[in-house]
């Protein structure tokens, strides 16, 4: 099968996409009241370095990805067990987006609507995206991206006359403490997911820009989410905002003009609806490219319609309730995922520098690009 190659606009589409996913709505450490925006700002600081490391793997094994590199410095029998490890945890990831579009959708739109139904609906969809293929997905994400950002400039300019600068205040109140212990809650969601990229995003039109397109999709994403922590915060204040699973949707449905303009936060459900579809898809493409390099197969394309499925079962027996759910994501996932986001990666850029000073990098044939 013919390598896929994106651009660089493209590239930086999709990571946009996978970023925001559905932090867009469902927010980010608020759980510290008015000073969640700090803590939001000190996360994406905290994740760079082990973005520099995605990068910089990459950029010394052009052409391959994460579970390529994964075999190349860990040999083939350690390599293929994280490779297992790594998609099931992508494939975790794909389920629990799932999981919270429905509760989404059971909360603020359609509460009569069973949840295995939004399970087939986004399920479906991811599979249909994966059978397009990675470039479909890419032109698609792109053209995507411009939409929302109109969406939401056009949702959210209405919304500066709401604004309440006092809501911030007082500004570090309690100390640095609670600060630096919330931001590791978006540390792991979603800024430290960036591993997740590598399975998926390796192939460039210009090699040499890997690492400015995920710089640029890092900080950009990241600028989106802080804003729009800033925003919830200063609509809603840090107290009220903490209660709510979707504070971006609590704070845009409160944007009134007159009687012209109302309910935008039907905006808000298109962009969840595109974001989450769009982070669903990447981590199911993920998956199917741990399965493919498991069992040496050459088309990821294959498991598109299984690994939905797969999806689909686990975002719905994972977790007895909404309340469990929750307790894992904001308590237990930034624990379960420091392996996956933080140890994995060091030992693997560890293991790189020792090769490459001691003349033990493996050799990477060039490769030439079929038609």
């Amino acid at each position: 099968m013919r390598k896929e190659i994106i651009s660089d606009g493209q590239a930086i589409s999709l990571m946009i996409l996978f970023y925001l996913g559905t932090t867009i709505t469902t927010g980010t450490s608020l759980g510290i009241g008015n000073n969640g925006w700090i803590s939001i700002g000190l996360a994406m600081l905290e994740a760079l370095p082990f973005l520099f490391i995605c990068v910089r793997l990459l950029s010394a094994f052009p052409g391959k990805n994460l579970f390529d590199i994964l075999e190349l410095l860990l040999g083939k029998t350690l390599g293929k067990l994280v490779t297992l490890l790594y998609t099931i945890y992508a494939l975790q990831l794909g389920s629990f987006i799932l999981r919270i579009f429905s509760m989404f959708v059971h909360s603020v739109a359609l509460p009569e609507t069973p949840d295995f139904v939004t399970y087939i609906m986004m399920g479906a969809l991811a599979a249909w995206i994966l059978r397009a293929g990675l470039e479909v997905m890419a032109r698609t994400a792109k053209f995507l991206l411009i939409v929302i950002i109109i969406v939401l400039m056009a949702a959210n300019l209405p919304s500066i006359g709401l604004l309440n600068i006092e809501y911030i205040k007082p500004v570090l109140g309690d100390g640095w403490a609670p600060v630096i212990k919330a931001s590791f809650s978006s540390f792991a969601i979603p800024f430290s997911q960036s591993i997740i990229l590598m399975g998926v995003v390796f192939m460039l039109e210009k090699k040499e820009n890997i690492g400015r397109s995920y710089l640029k999709g890092y900080l950009a994403a990241g600028l989106v989410i802080l804003l729009l922590g800033l925003r919830n915060i200063l609509m809603l204040g840090g107290n009220y905002g903490s209660l709510q699973y979707f504070p971006s949707y609590t704070a845009i449905r409160r944007i009134r003009v007159g009687r012209f303009i109302q309910r935008v936060e039907g905006a808000v459900d298109i962009i969840l609806l595109t974001t989450a579809l769009f982070k669903t898809s990447i981590n199911l493409l993920a998956t199917t490219k741990g399965i493919c390099s498991l069992f040496n197969h050459q088309d990821y394309r294959v498991f598109a319609l299984p690994v939905a499925i797969l999806a689909m079962v686990l975002a719905d027996i994972s977790f007895g309730s909404t309340m469990q759910f929750a307790y894992f994501t904001d308590i237990l996932y930034p624990f379960y995922a420091l392996p996956f986001q933080v140890f994995i990666p060091v030992l693997l850029f560890l293991v790189y520098i020792i090769r490459k000073r001691t003349g033990r990098l493996p050799v990477i044939p060039v490769e030439e690009d079929e038609s």
